[in-house]
């Protein structure tokens, strides 16, 4: 056990089920043909022939499962931030629109100059704020079409 499972832990779980129970499956590292440590799944039964109790253990490489988890989580995650920045997008440009729409009608309301001067500040730097808006929009958009379909086997 030792030369195919490396983690001492493990071995001992393993040795410890071996004798305990008579069927389970225990999830390990083990050493591959290339000496790779790689993520395995142990089934194992224990048979009793009447003269003594004989083990059946089947091996499964697990890489391509753990390979397609880690996609999945990914594209979990790359829909959450579409949905993030989809959220933060709308409700920050709903705020934005009202100011600009609020500082665009008091620029053609009132003359006094500083007034206007300080309203037109407002009315560029809400424009700016929509502009971005727009690019976080198109993130959004973006990391819905990276969406797919996944054939696991």
């Amino acid at each position: 056990l030792e030369e195919l499972f490396p983690i001492e832990e493990e071995v001992r779980l393993l040795k410890q089920y071996l004798l305990e129970l008579t069927n389970f499956e225990f999830e390990a590292k083990a050493l591959n043909e290339n000496s790779e440590l790689i993520p395995v799944k142990l089934i194992c039964s224990k048979i009793n022939d009447k003269e003594n109790w004989r083990y059946l253990i089947a091996i499964e490489d697990l890489r391509d499962k753990k390979r397609l988890q880690e996609q999945i989580i990914g594209q979990e995650n790359l829909v959450l931030l579409g949905e993030l920045s989809a959220g933060i997008s709308h409700e920050i440009g709903n705020i934005i629109s009202i100011i600009k729409a609020n500082a665009r009608y008091s620029l053609k309301k009132h003359d006094i100059e500083g007034y206007k001067e300080a309203m037109q500040i407002i009315y560029e730097q809400s424009h700016r704020g929509i502009e971005f808006i727009k690019k976080l929009k198109q993130l959004a958009r973006a990391e819905e079409s990276i969406r797919s379909e996944i054939k696991i086997k």
